[in-house]
């Protein structure tokens, strides 16, 4: 299994395509079933999409967590 850091990550993406804190929101508690649903539910109709990653930053007194969808060679699949 691939581990991808996150300042890759965050590169492969570009800082265009984060959305602001502010307009995704914030949960008191996220569960790793709560993420998983996210996934499914919401995984976009890309025949390039193989799998998804889930990433964690520590950010002051919080977490902001990265999910994204990759291609074959875990790359970021743009705009997912």
């Amino acid at each position: 299994m691939d581990i991808l850091d996150i300042a890759g990550v965050a590169l492969a993406i570009g800082k265009s395509l984060i959305k602001p804190i502010s307009e995704i929101g914030q949960v008191k508690l996220l569960t790793y079933n709560s993420c998983i649903e996210y996934i499914v539910n919401n995984r976009p109709n890309d025949k390039n999409i193989v799998k998804a990653a889930i990433m964690k930053e520590e950010h002051l007194c919080n977490y902001i967590i990265y999910q994204v969808f990759l291609n074959d060679e875990n790359n970021v699949v743009r705009g997912s």
